[in-house]
């Protein structure tokens, strides 16, 4: 976490190539759909909340490539996010509570739900 004090503003005038290392584009294409089907397969066998926490990481690892993530769910009646699931982090992190407002997370979640209750 951290506390933005300023913040610089700048005019680009003009843009010049500078040679050097290039990185090669990734040539894998993944069948978004065939993996949303695959994905949705696998979180529909889930019996209950535990077993869909465990799988869902692994289905966004194996499907999206996604190696990092975190599911965070809000608590009825608080203005606070609880990480209930999350992989590729050194830490668990889960238990870990954002609160609304709080860092990018917190920030994202505090637009997302004043959007949600002004397009009532």
């Amino acid at each position: 976490m951290f506390l933005l004090l300023g913040a610089d503003i700048f005019r680009v005038l003009a843009i010049e190539p500078v040679p050097g290392p290039t990185i090669p584009r990734r040539t894998r294409h993944r069948p978004l759909l065939a993996a949303t089907r695959r994905a949705c397969a696998v979180l529909d066998a889930c019996t209950d909340l535990e077993e869909l926490l465990d799988h869902a990481t692994d289905v966004l690892a194996a499907q999206f490539g996604i190696r990092h993530a975190m599911v965070l769910m809000a608590e009825d009646g608080e203005d606070r996010l609880c990480a209930v699931a999350s992989r590729g982090y050194r830490a668990s992190g889960v238990g870990a509570e954002v609160q609304f407002g709080e860092g990018v997370i917190g920030v994202a979640v505090a637009c997302r739900s004043r959007n949600q209750l002004s397009s009532l």
